[in-house]
Order: structure tokens, then C-alpha cells, then sequence
């Protein structure tokens, strides 16, 4: 890696360690899935039905982003990521202008398959998603009403940081289940056996 790029992850890793990154990446994606909504005028009629697919693609992508890009080695963000479950209450969030970089490349990509009006609404949804997934994994390691009424959420996304090999869906547990990565209580790997992170 050259010089530029070392100095360009390492100030990323000092900004994902910022309470004030954690908390306008929360803003910066709430006003990502607004300016979607309306960036090809506001929807009529239906159109705006184009936002529920967008937000159920945020679990997928939700999912593949943990497992194989978080989780793995040869990410940049896989030392940050590793930091999370060593202390899964420090405000950490990837840089805040990250999503708005993703949401641009998705767009340039998706823009050959979907119409602009509908495909602004679907990453309108998918941007709400990330919104979602964001309170959703803050208040489950933070707030104690949101882990009883989430219980399901919190004791699949708690065995995750103790065997980081499973449990990838945070704002959902389906694609675990069905790729045949999800543990349980009952299910759990022997403690004894180190698993790698």
C-alpha cells in the first residue's frame, strides 16, 4: 500500500472512532434516504411503493457487507470492525460521508437496470435501511428496554461478538438461518475452541 493510501486509511480508522462520525453518519443516512426520495421530483401515486424493496435489499446487503468485507482479513475495515467487537460500546461508524459514496456508485451501477425515478426510490429505501440497521445495532448494545423488546435481535447480534464466525445479520436473523450461519444458545460452538475474529 503507498504512502497516500496508508495515511488516507489510518486518518478513516481515527474518524470511525469519533462520537461526533458515529452520530452524523446516523444523520448523514437518514438525509441520504431523503434527498433519494425526492432527487427525481417527489413520487406519484404508487411510485413511492419502489421504496420498500429498496429497504427489504438493505438486509442482503447488510449481511454481505458484515460477513465478507468486515470480517474479512484483507479489508481496510477489518481492524476497525475487529475494534467493535473487542468494545461493542464505543461509538464506531465508518466514516460518515462513506454511505453517500456508496449510494452514488450504486446509483451509476444500478442506473442500466432500473429506471431513474424508481431507482432513486429503491436507494431511498435502502438508505433508510442503513438508517434502521444503525439505531437498531447502537441501541442493542446501549439500551436496555430496545434489547427486551428486541430479545431476539440483541441474543442473536450478543453471540455474534462472542463467536464473530456466525450470526452476520444485525437488523435481521433470516439470511443466517438460511445460509446456514446462525447459532444459538443451543447451538453454540464449544468455548474452549478459540475461534478466530
Amino acid at each position: 500500500m503507498g504512502s497516500k493510501s496508508a495515511y488516507l486509511v489510518a486518518l478513516m480508522e481515527r474518524m470511525a472512532g469519533q462520537a461526533w462520525n458515529f452520530y452524523l453518519n446516523l444523520v448523514a443516512s437518514f438525509f441520504l434516504a431523503l434527498i433519494f426520495f425526492i432527487l427525481q421530483g417527489f413520487p406519484e401515486s404508487l411510485e413511492w411503493l419502489w421504496v420498500v424493496p429498496g429497504f427489504l435489499a438493505w438486509g442482503p446487503f447488510e449481511y454481505a457487507t458484515h460477513r465478507w468485507f468486515f470480517h474479512s482479513p484483507r479489508s481496510p475495515s477489518h481492524k476497525g470492525h475487529g475494534l467493535h467487537h473487542r468494545r461493542p460500546l464505543d461509538l464506531l461508524a465508518v466514516p460518515f460521508f462513506f454511505s453517500s459514496v456508496v449510494g452514488v456508485v450504486l446509483y451509476q451501477l444500478l442506473v442500466l437496470l432500473i429506471p431513474g425515478r424508481p431507482l432513486s426510490l429503491f436507494l431511498s429505501g435502502m438508505a433508510l435501511g442503513y438508517f434502521y440497521y444503525g439505531l437498531i445495532h447502537h441501541t442493542l448494545h446501549h439500551s436496555t428496554l430496545v434489547q427486551r423488546l428486541f430479545s431476539h435481535l440483541y441474543n442473536h447480534h450478543e453471540l455474534h461478538h462472542r463467536f464473530p464466525r456466525f450470526n452476520f445479520g444485525v437488523s435481521t436473523t433470516y439470511l443466517d438461518r438460511f445460509l446456514g450461519t446462525q447459532v444459538t444458545e443451543e447451538t453454540r460452538p464449544d468455548l474452549s475452541v478459540s475461534v478466530k475474529r
